[in-house]
C-alpha cells in the first residue's frame, strides 16, 4: 500500500489496524507522505503478528518509535 497523504485534521490516524488487517497478508506499507498518518501502536501490531510484511518510508523522523519498534521485531 502506498501513503501518499498531507497531515491534516482529516488525515491524522487514518490508517489504522482495521485498514492494515484489509490489505492482503504480507503486504509492505510504502508512506512517502506525513508519518502521523499512519497509528504506530496498529503498524507496530501488524508488523509484529505477521499481517504486514514491512515498511518504506521517506527520510525523516515521523514515526519516533519505530527504533524500538525494530528492536521488538527482531
Amino acid at each position: 500500500m502506498a501513503i501518499a497523504l498531507p497531515l491534516n485534521k482529516y488525515t491524522m490516524g487514518l490508517i489504522g489496524e482495521r485498514e492494515l488487517r484489509a490489505l492482503k497478508r504480507g503486504a509492505i506499507v510504502v508512506n512517502v507522505g506525513r508519518g502521523d498518518v499512519v497509528r504506530e501502536e496498529d503498524l507496530y501490531r501488524c508488523l509484529r503478528r505477521g499481517r504486514t510484511l514491512g515498511l518504506a518510508r521517506t527520510s525523516g523522523g515521523y514515526m519516533m518509535g519505530m527504533r524500538r519498534f525494530r528492536r521488538g521485531l527482531h
